[in-house]
């Protein structure tokens, strides 16, 4: 990947800056921005007076867009990109090149997302759907002064509506392309003199963008409704307390892996065949990138719920300020019931169609329970010193349950293949829709031997003659735990300079407990051969039969915190100067495959942040452009490392070494015209490895110094606008965005197998609203270009056979016209 100078990127954009600074107004009347107010340092402000880097979505960019959640916010936000996988729990988010890829319970993201005050666990947690929606702030680089738990990158703060004074409410509707369905409703106002509450949910269904040909179905759907219930009490003028309630359930056959084409070669990115495999099943439905065709002989599915309760109280200390109480419980899960969890196809074939070759399934069951606590002081607005103190409390259990399930046959059956390998008997896969949740109980890890055996009832299906079979059994439990007092002050040294200074001291606490069984059964005469993929005669790969018990417990205490000088150029020309020191705390590497001294534990991660930034408010506030350079190391970088064992592609949690990220980002507002807006965005970025440590298993190299980091384009930017039209009886609004992703690589290492091209996506739409504002109908064009945007790339071998190259897409990857109506009262 061609790099550009950073000093040519940060120095043009500063000259950007500039000459604006000076530029008298184009025109002579005025069409002024209107004010932005973020909380970004757990106080009201306006955008333009905050030295963070910050981008906002406001509720109507978000209901524009017609997206489900997070994702609508990758392709406008600079420096933000995420990782697809098949679990929500394993997905990431990444900002400026920096983010957690982790298959283990007992990991912290770098990316953190809170929703009105409360931290969110998971990171697949922040992927949930977003509704009733007031704005969402993204804020680059460590926020962990304020905001704690999952910072060390930045995070996404969620703000949703709130209890009004006066009766509102709104029902809306979408229905879009390919059997896509969008509903959602709120009501809110006062119930008595001293309550006010509000009401909203939502349904979403969407049938699928891919053709399983195994069933002759449409796949990679989704369905998912949920509901957020508020009760705002105000017994005093001085007193507010707020109850809220959510919950929402979630079922999907997405997250499929598409195969694209042969394998890649990492070195050279040529295409080589399909695979052993492959030339029996898939190698006639390769089409590249525009492949939208899969065999799988199981179904992928993702079942899940999300549920918390939260009081937020605020209490009026007058002169003093205010004081603040935030106590929230949170239960996120990938199955949070006795019938509901997650199946995937490993393998992504129809089954051992080949003699020697494994049909790989897998099941899964994850759950995270958090409870926190968060007390903050605060100090009144002052022209001479303002402060923010307070105290958190986190914890979170977690625990998780895996098998997989490993069937071959032995004998040939059936007609040679292509190229000449002996071929398994017609059928020769597990019914499709196999309830894999069908176990013994599991809730126990003591019970895992006998939920073993019983796994291997599937097995029945198969004549034993024919077929052998392996299957492991793992049960996880992680405790996550932290302790923190945090400060921030504001000394106003003159009415043009300002110095802010903050510190935060963390005890953490991690712990997990590791139980896996597993079981072999027609071996001797019928086990397995030897195959091509580094598994040995008589075992399976990709799955660990012997009996294995860990547990450990590491603990943290770290002091980190931010200083900021900021300067006041003119009354619209605001600069700062800022470093901060970035935390992520312990964790463990616990995961299904692991060995015995693969467990960690892993060390804090650490980084030393630095930005420069200019906030502008420019053409007698008609422009609002905010600028910011930075570069940051991190050091003992907690990411996965790459290798190969039993023929399998395994990812080990480690502590890799020292990476570095530097960059620019600039965020834009300008209305040019009184009923033209227009915003943008641009980051350029190179995030890259400085110095790794060895390989953990192999005692090879991870990556060599200067190799590009993943989910980290040099390049990311867009631009949108809004045109009004106002008629005699109607408002008409035109309104459209394109965004440019530079190409990115799926792992580390620069692998050709692993890179996603550069995607250009925009939309287009056009609404028309009656004068009193009560009715509005939109007409929205996505991804206008039908451009595939891939959330994830590799090549997959092992025990799937060799199958080739492929890729995981979403609802994103189409072109989806559509039609919203809705009434507001």
């Amino acid at each position: 990947m061609e790099r550009q100078p950073i000093n040519l990127a940060i120095s043009s954009a500063f000259a950007l800056s500039a000459g604006l600074m000076f530029q008298a107004p184009a025109v002579a009347e005025v069409y002024l921005l209107e004010e932005i107010i973020v909380s970004a340092q757990k106080r009201d402000q306006a955008l333009s007076e905050v030295p963070i880097a910050i981008s906002v979505i406001s509720d109507a960019q978000f209901e524009r867009s017609a997206s489900n959640g997070i994702e609508s916010l990758l392709l406008s936000v600079p420096g933000l990109t995420s990782r697809g996988n098949a679990s929500p729990r394993a997905r990431s988010l990444f900002l400026r090149g920096v983010g957690t890829i982790s298959f283990s319970i007992a990991s912290e993201p770098s990316v953190g997302t809170v929703v009105d005050g409360v931290a969110l666990a998971a990171p697949g947690n922040a992927f949930s759907d977003l509704y009733d929606v007031e704005r969402i702030e993204v804020l680059r680089g460590p926020q962990g002064t304020l905001f704690g738990k999952n910072s060390s990158a930045g995070l996404i703060q969620i703000i949703t509506k709130g209890p009004t004074e006066e009766f509102e409410g709104y029902v809306s509707g979408s229905v879009f392309e390919d059997d896509y369905y969008k509903a959602s409703a709120s009501v809110s106002g006062p119930l008595n003199e001293n309550l006010r509450g509000r009401l909203n949910g939502y349904y979403n269904s969407y049938d699928g963008n891919i053709e399983n040909e195994t069933i002759n179905d449409t796949v990679n759907g989704l369905e998912s409704y949920g509901f957020r219930a508020q009760i705002e009490w105000t017994p005093s003028d001085d007193v507010s307390v707020n109850l809220s309630a959510d919950y929402s359930e979630y079922d999907n056959d997405g997250a499929i892996r598409v195969p694209i084409s042969g394998a890649v070669d990492n070195a050279t990115g040529a295409i080589g065949a399909p695979g052993i495999n492959a030339e029996a099943t898939i190698g006639d439905i390769l089409n590249g990138f525009d492949t939208r065709t899969v065999r799988n002989n199981l179904a992928t599915i993702v079942e899940g719920e999300s549920l918390g309760f939260a009081i937020n109280a605020d209490v009026s200390l007058g002169s003093s300020g205010s004081l603040t109480s935030i106590t929230a419980y949170r239960k996120w899960g990938v199955g949070g019931s006795d019938t509901s969890g997650q199946t995937a196809d490993q393998d992504g074939l129809p089954g051992p169609i080949l003699v020697d070759i494994q049909d790989v399934n897998n099941f899964q069951d994850t759950e995270y329970q958090t409870f926190s606590q968060e007390i903050r002081l605060q100090s009144a607005p002052s022209e001479k010193f303002e402060y923010t103190l307070g105290a958190f409390i986190y914890n979170t259990d977690i625990e998780r349950f895996f098998s997989r399930l490993s069937v071959r046959c032995n004998v040939a059956t059936g007609a040679p293949a292509p190229n000449g390998a002996g071929t398994c008997p017609e059928g020769a896969s597990l019914p499709f829709g196999t309830n894999f949740a069908a176990l013994a109980d599991y809730d126990n890890s003591t019970q895992l031997l006998t939920a073993a055996n019983d796994f291997l009832a599937f097995q029945a299906a198969f004549d034993p003659t024919i077929f052998s079979a392996n299957t492991s059994i793992s049960f996880q439990e992680a405790n996550l735990q932290s302790y923190a007092l945090f400060g921030q002050g504001t000394w106003h040294l003159s009415e043009r300079t300002r110095i802010i200074a903050g510190l935060r001291a963390t005890h953490d606490i991690a712990s997990f407990d590791f139980r896996r069984t597993g079981a072999l059964v027609n071996d001797g005469a019928n086990a397995p051969a030897a195959d091509a993929f580094g598994n040995a005669a008589g075992t399976f790969g990709g799955v660990r039969p012997e009996v294995l018990i860990l547990d450990d417990r590491v603990t943290t205490d770290y002091l980190s915190g931010k200083a900021v000088l900021q300067y006041d150029l003119s009354s619209d020309i605001v600069g700062y100067v800022s470093y901060a020191r970035g935390y992520k705390g312990p964790g463990f590497n616990a995961f299904f495959n692991l060995r015995d001294g693969q467990q960690g534990p892993i060390s804090k991660e650490t980084s030393d942040y630095y930005e420069v930034g200019l906030r502008n408010t420019l053409l007698d506030n008609r422009m609002m452009l905010n600028i910011t350079a930075y570069t940051a190391t991190f050091s003992d970088f907690q990411t996965n490392a790459l290798v190969v064992l039993d023929g399998v592609n395994t990812t080990t949690f480690t502590n890799a070494g020292d990476i570095t990220t530097e960059g620019v980002d600039i965020d834009l507002i300008y209305r040019p015209l009184e009923n033209l807006a227009i915003n943008g965005g641009f980051a350029y970025n190179v995030a890259e490895v400085d110095n790794f440590v060895s390989n953990p298993v192999t005692g090879g190299a991870s990556a060599e110094a200067g190799t590009v980091l993943p989910f980290a384009p040099e390049q990311k930017y867009s631009l949108g606008f809004t045109w009004d039209f106002p008629l005699e009886a109607l408002n008409l609004q035109l309104f459209g965005d394109v965004s440019y992703t530079d190409e990115q690589y799926s792992n580390l290492g620069e692998r050709k197998s692993e890179l996603i091209p550069d995607y250009t996506v925009s939309n287009i739409g056009i609404s028309a609203t009656t004068k009193d504002e009560r009715l509005k109908v939109s007409l929205l064009v996505r991804n206008l270009g039908d451009e595939t945007v891939p959330r994830f790339r590799n090549n997959v071998g092992g025990p799937a056979g060799g199958t080739g190259n492929a890729m995981l897409i979403d609802i994103s990857s189409e072109r989806l016209f559509g039609a919203t109506v809705k009434w507001q009262f």
